[in-house]
């Protein structure tokens, strides 16, 4: 199991560009987007629906569309396009839940390759 292959799977799940204009602001870093859960919760169906990781990967995902909305709704843009998602951001969302001690996910450890490498890498 390598992470780019969940990676470039799962983005094929989401489009290319997802409205925010419903979108509101609440407090300096949260907001509510309903067109954008209405997408998250049809792709994590499809995504839970084989396997666990592939739903981790569509919340990490989804939390990177969140972040994006709410900083383009604080500068008036009422859309967000998956090809300019944080990876970085989403990798690390992804990590801290897979990696926690809290979760449920040793036994797919010792088969996961985390073959992604950061964009500031040298």
């Amino acid at each position: 199991m390598r992470y780019s292959d969940y990676i470039a799977s799962g983005l094929k799940r989401w489009p290319e560009t997802v409205d925010i204009s419903d979108g509101r602001l609440i407090e300096d870093d949260g907001g509510h987007f309903p067109t954008l859960s209405t997408i998250w919760n049809a792709i994590e169906a499809q995504e839970t629906s084989e396997t666990e990781v592939h739903g981790l990967l569509a919340w990490a995902i989804f939390s990177g569309f969140h972040r994006a909305a709410g900083l383009a709704l604080k500068q008036g843009v009422s859309s967000v396009r998956k090809d300019a998602l944080d990876l970085d951001y989403i990798h690390d969302t992804f990590n801290e839940s897979f990696y926690s001690e809290d979760g449920d996910w040793g036994e797919y450890h010792s088969s996961w390759d985390d073959d992604y490498r950061k964009t500031d890498a040298e």
